[in-house]
């Protein structure tokens, strides 16, 4: 849990920042700024090296009473070079252990100065950031009034471009923190996502797309709120996200890229809106817990291998809106025992059934599905 805030030698532009801040419930709040290297504006105060931040802002805030909350503060903030406690108020003020040492002991005692009681604190944010590269930022807060625990991620960590890894913060308890995800960055060659900490992501409302891969690997995700402002979802961007169980879709998504969800082991159920025309290619492939899937009567197409190996589906209802059903769309649905396909199919894919043994194929008499059943020798019969 280390924040960089020395200055990086081998980069004459990068100073990494630590914000502690504690908002007051009578509108003022009490502020902590520390940065490597010369800043040009703001309150300047330094470190000699790292400073490794060990406690997080709903820490703090479930602190029962100010000296708590002060004590965690000196056990939870300390010098990454000789582990000396920032913030310990019993430093003689003569120690050398950094030239801001005394400003830090100052935001100390403006702490006992303006907060009496925890009521006094409206919420506490502990943020991580570098000041040339928006893309390090984390920032954490934690609401004493309505307990909720909110974070900002860009998802992003720079790759040893100039000698560096700080600005992450990284806290023990993130599992009970919403984090909004800012999926604006693109990928580089010097920058890769990095979600996977994180069990609770929330989209901005600024978000029309959610890009490929995007959050794909995120094995620790269980709960992601999707905002009705994104349309798209793109390749493999909720990949192997094999914690969550459930996801809404909106109304306003009209497409669901190639592998989409594939291997989202654990996903349980999934309604898919009627805004959306198509399924893409392998988009729910080896979702071996899904059991039910509704497929809405906007959709024209289902993708090659779209429900591949969904080992626990039973029964699936194609709406006559659907005209072609990809190669092995259904392939080794083992407990797949009843497909309803109407007239208005006139493509299956080779393998489509591929394994489905017990499958019965409904469908109207003299129809595609028909022939496509006689002809794979599938048990068929007629609506």
């Amino acid at each position: 849990m280390k924040i960089r805030t020395d200055f990086v030698t081998n980069s004459s532009s990068s100073s990494f920042t630590l914000m502690i801040k504690f908002d007051l419930v009578n509108g003022k709040s009490v502020e902590f700024y520390a940065q490597g290297g010369s800043g040009e504006t703001g309150r300047i105060d330094y470190f000699d090296a790292e400073a490794i931040v060990n406690v997080s802002p709903k820490q703090l805030g479930n602190a029962k009473n100010v000296d708590e909350l002060i004590q965690l503060l000196e056990e939870g903030v300390v010098d990454g070079e000789d582990e000396t406690k920032i913030f310990d108020e019993s430093r003689p003020v003569e120690s050398e252990v950094g030239a801001g040492v005394f400003d830090a002991y100052d935001f100390v005692i403006e702490i006992r100065e303006k907060i009496k009681s925890m009521e006094d604190i409206e919420s506490i944010t502990i943020t991580g950031n570098e000041e040339n590269y928006e893309s390090y930022k984390r920032s954490y807060t934690y609401n004493l009034k309505t307990k909720e625990y909110t974070g900002t991620e860009d998802g992003y960590l720079l790759l040893e471009v100039d000698g560096s890894n700080g600005g992450d913060l990284c806290f023990d308890d993130l599992q009970s923190c919403v984090v909004q995800a800012d999926l604006s960055v693109e990928d580089d060659e010097y920058w890769e996502k990095d979600f996977s900490d994180l069990t609770t992501i929330r989209i901005p409302d600024s978000v029309t797309s959610i890009g490929d891969w995007e959050f794909d690997g995120c094995e620790n995700l269980t709960t992601i709120t999707i905002p009705d402002s994104v349309t798209s979802i793109g390749e493999g961007a909720f990949y192997g996200c094999i914690s969550l169980t459930a996801i809404t879709i909106p109304d306003s998504v009209t497409s669901i890229g190639a592998e989409a969800f594939a291997y989202c082991e654990n996903l349980t159920t999934i309604n898919i809106p009627d805004s959306v025309t198509s399924i893409g290619e392998s988009a729910f492939s080896f979702c071996v817990n899904l059991t039910t899937i509704t497929i809405p009567d906007s959709v024209t197409s289902i993708g090659e291998s779209a429900f591949e190996y969904c080992s626990s589906l039973t029964s699936i209802n194609i709406p006559e809106s659907v005209t072609s059903i990809g190669e092995s769309a259904f392939k080794y649905c083992t407990k797949l025992t009843t497909i309803t396909i109407p007239d208005s199919v006139t493509s299956i894919g080779a393998w489509a059934f591929d394994g489905c043994k017990n499958l019965t194929i409904h469908a109207p008499k003299g129809s595609y599905a028909e022939q496509y059943a006689k002809e794979n020798k599938i048990k068929f019969i007629a609506e």
